[in-house]
């Protein structure tokens, strides 16, 4: 036996020290984990308290044994020498927090607010959730109306945050960076929002709410890479990678980091699967997105988050039933969380009753109004009640909350679409594209609008590239053949329908219009070109469809008829050459409709197929198009 693969060999020892090592990241992870949970429980900052709990109840066990023998305690960054009536006057304020009184909290932590930087911080921190709550709760009781809310307070807020930054920047930690760049978001100030919390990250780098704020305001993926505060191998940074990615729609690469984050010790933790299951719900890849989400859910059957996106995929695939009972179940237990809520108003949406699917909507706003998935929903609800303008101020509504959200942006679209506005709905469109490039709904939507605009050039070159990307609705070729037929360039037309009936088959089969105009037009093609057989092919395919019998049927008569004309030629000793018919059809023949005629049909198989249907040998075999070069111009 090799001494390296002995039972006290290298192959054992190496597997020790891998092991070693992932204890040593282990016991490092849940360090920074149980900082953090300690950290926001004391502060009352709820949703990274939640995160940092989960992460740490899936860590694998032996993370936990490391972490036990290493005995670690947690680090408070309170000063023991507190006054008693400070210490009492701080747990009152926090507990008001923990019920909600907000203003209340803020009243009796201002007399404390200069004691240390935690009682600074809880009373910044309770002023701005109180300002907030008021915005947020104001603007939804408002979405329907043009009312515009007083933010001076958040100002004023602000203001004072400045001020004591220069009067006393002692105070300025990471968290109060972190209330400060709350404030600034809260403002619009998005730059100085972005340098509070890199500053916030810089003062202690294990603060995930900073990274959080950071993954949806960083302006780029590839900016994050280059910044020094970055650092790819520390675990934090690995899931705001991945956060990151799954914010600019870049959905492959963020379920690529997820599962390298899974790999690396988290393995099967139902937050992992429900960000991948969220990414495969973006990518409409819903049946796939609904296994994960099934997966998470048995594992933790209450979990509420990602439960919209689980709703939607439903939605998406007319699951009723499935809707119901999931819907049911949560309603009883989560009634006022701002999924369940959004998992109600889909049920409602796929039963078409839209009042009700508004009304669960605008409490899921109340619940999480900086929410842009929840003002789309909103948006596509008013106009199912042909409410136009109501749906306007919600699609807006979308954007400002996330500029990055195609979704917004494209309903505003199609909103001045169905207005009949389409200079507007091309400026929507155009930013849909820059937030979801690769999405072929988007290029189709500007196929559709430049061709209204009569600019055919820019409307090929987006159908064209919205078929090369993945059609996902399978409409860019039959858009673009109507769109050569309009232009009267038959060849073209000709090679995109051939290549719509190539791809799609009867696949799909709500689209026998599409294939009864492809195929008609094909047969009618091919009969003026005076190819006989290619044109019987296609005049034989139109028999299969109601809508194209008819003329599949004259077609053929016209071909039988031109076979006879040949056939009497040949018997005169005539040379025939394949010359295109005249427009009439009748190919030099004068026939009554009484005359009776005997159908020669051709063979189903074409005896000269063009030059596009023969893929070459050099390409790969892959099929192309006779379309011009200058088809992946970006200029749209």
């Amino acid at each position: 036996m090799c001494y390296a693969c002995s039972p006290t060999g290298l192959c054992d020892r190496v597997q020790v020290d891998g092991r070693s090592q992932m204890a040593h990241w282990g016991v490092e992870v849940l360090s920074d984990l149980h900082w953090l949970s300690a950290e926001c429980e004391r502060r009352c900052i709820f949703d990274s308290l939640k995160w940092a709990n989960e992460l740490i109840f899936y860590a694998p066990d032996e993370w936990h044994k490391a972490y036990a023998l290493k005995g670690d305690s947690v680090v408070q960054m309170e000063s023991p020498s507190r006054a008693p009536t400070t210490l009492v006057r701080a747990n009152f304020g926090r507990s008001l927090m923990l019920n909600g009184e907000f203003h209340r909290a803020a009243y009796f932590l201002e007399k404390i607010k200069d004691e240390s930087n935690y009682d600074c911080f809880m009373y910044y921190w309770a002023k701005y959730l109180a300002y907030e709550k008021d915005r947020l709760e104001s603007e939804a009781d408002a979405i329907d109306r043009r009312i515009e809310y007083d933010n001076s307070d958040m100002d004023a807020l602000h203001a004072e945050l400045c001020e004591l930054g220069h009067r006393a920047p002692q105070y300025f930690d990471a968290f109060l960076f972190y209330v400060l760049g709350k404030v600034r978001l809260s403002l619009k100030l998005v730059e100085k929002a972005e340098q509070a919390f890199v500053e916030s990250v810089r003062a202690n780098r294990s603060f995930w709410p900073s990274w959080q704020e950071l993954a949806h305001l960083i302006s780029s993926p590839d900016k994050a890479d280059t910044e020094e505060y970055v650092d790819a191998e520390y675990w934090v940074c690995r899931f705001f990678k991945a956060d990151l990615l799954f914010r600019f729609h870049l959905h492959k690469a963020a379920i690529d980091e997820y599962e390298k984050i899974g790999e690396s010790g988290f393995g099967d933790m139902p937050y992992l699967i429900s960000q991948t299951a969220a990414a495969l719900n973006y990518l409409q890849e819903h049946d796939l997105a609904l296994e994960m989400f099934e997966k998470a859910h048995k594992a933790d059957p209450l979990r509420v988050d990602q439960l919209h996106l689980y709703s939607d995929s439903l939605f998406v695939r007319g699951m009723r039933a499935e809707l119901a009972s999931l819907v049911h179940s949560f309603y009883r237990t989560h009634k006022f969380t701002w999924e369940v809520c959004c998992a109600v108003a889909n049920y409602y949406s796929l039963r078409g009753d839209h009042e009700k699917s508004v009304v669960f909507l605008q409490r899921s706003l109340k619940l999480n109004p900086n929410n842009s998935s929840v003002w789309t929903l909103i948006g596509h609800e008013f106009m199912e009640q042909k409410n136009n303008s109501a749906a306007c101020l919600a699609y807006r509504k979308a954007v400002q909350s996330d500029p990055k959200d195609y979704r917004g942006w494209y309903g505003l679209g199609q909103l001045y679409d169905i207005l009949k506005m389409p200079s507007y709905s091309l400026y929507y469109y155009q930013q849909a594209h820059k937030c979801k490039s690769d999405d072929s709904r988007m290029l189709v939507a500007l196929g559709e609008v430049y061709t209204r605009l009569n600019r055919a050039g820019d409307a090929q070159k987006c159908l064209l590239k919205a078929f090369k990307v993945g059609d996902v609705e399978g409409t860019a070729l039959m858009l673009l053949g109507k769109l050569y037929e309009k232009e009267k360039n038959g060849d073209q037309a000709a090679a995109v329908y051939e290549k719509y009936l190539e791809t799609y088959g009867d696949d799909l089969v709500n689209e026998a219009d599409n294939m009864a105009h492809c195929c008609c037009f094909l047969a009618k093609h091919y009969l003026s070109k005076g190819d006989l057989n290619a044109a019987g092919t296609f005049a034989q395919r139109c028999l299969q469809y109601e809508l194209s019998k008819e003329e599949g049927r004259s077609v053929l008569r016209q071909v039988s008829q031109a076979h006879r004309n040949q056939s009497m030629l040949k018997e005169a000793g005539a040379v025939v050459t394949s010359t295109p018919a005249n427009e009439s059809g009748d190919f030099g023949l004068k026939i009554s409709e009484a005359t009776p005629i005997t159908p020669i049909l051709p063979q189903p198989t074409v005896s000269d197929p063009l030059d596009y249907r023969q893929p070459n040998a050099a390409d790969g075999g892959e099929t192309e198009m006779a379309i011009s070069s200058d088809e992946d111009s970006e200029g749209y």
